[in-house]
Order: structure tokens, then sequence, then C-alpha cells
């Protein structure tokens, strides 16, 4: 097992203590995004999205998005503290960026927001139902 993907795997696990009954994650992809007629705004092809739910249990605290090689990436701006959570944005797809040395259009970084809202509320809802999707 590779140093980074342990690493997630103990940061999750820490997360689903802390959470004590962490909702599931849920499976998504691109085939599926688009097959429901969604644009699916990462250079992934499929990965998972899942949710920490505040200490208090009433609300959602942080969601995210792992890869396959296990990495996880931030989704929300609650997401952001959890030590190991990356930054969505290296997951640009590279026809988004601008020309000029890959750094943030500032058009494209909105857009590219824009279409993270999909994946965000996949994250939000199966966390709230507590269920994965069929």
């Amino acid at each position: 097992m590779s140093y980074a993907r342990s690493t997630s795997i103990l940061v999750l696990a820490g997360l689903v203590l802390t959470a004590c009954e962490a909702p599931p994650s849920i499976k998504v992809s691109r085939e599926v995004f688009e097959g429901e007629g969604k644009a699916w705004p990462l250079s992934v092809r499929r990965g998972e999205v899942g949710c920490v739910p505040a200490a208090d249990g009433s609300k959602v605290a942080a969601l995210w998005f792992g890869t396959e090689d296990g990495k996880v990436f931030a989704l929300n701006d609650a997401a952001e503290g959890y030590p190991g959570f990356e930054d969505i944005a290296v997951l640009m797809p590279t026809s988004q960026r601008d020309a000029v040395g890959g750094a943030w259009n500032a058009e494209a970084k909105a857009r590219f927001q824009t279409a993270l809202d999909d994946l965000r509320t996949a994250a939000a809802e199966g966390c709230a139902s507590g269920a994965a999707p069929a």
C-alpha cells in the first residue's frame, strides 16, 4: 500500500471515529453524470464523494471527493481545514486552465466551481439520506 493511500485511509478512519457514525461514501463517475445530463468537472473519470458530519450532528461540516488512488480532496470550504485533504483545483481539466503556465484564469475558476456544485449536491444528499444511491 502506498504512503499516500495509507495516509488517506488513516485520515478517513480518524474522521469516521470523530464523527461516530459517518454516512457512507457514494461512487460517482463521468459516465453517470453525463448520462444524467450533468457536466463532469474533473480530470479523473470516477471516484467517491462523502461527508464528515458536524461534531454536534446538526449539519454536514465537510464534503470530500476521493480518487481511486486514495487521495482525498476538499469539496467545500469546511473540508479545506482537514489534514490530508488536498485542493480539488488540481483535478481541474487542463483544457479549462489558462494557457499561460497552467495558471488559473478567473473565468475558468468560476466555471469549475459552478461545475463542482453537482458533486457537492451528490455528497450532501447521500450523507443526509444515510444511504448510497441505487
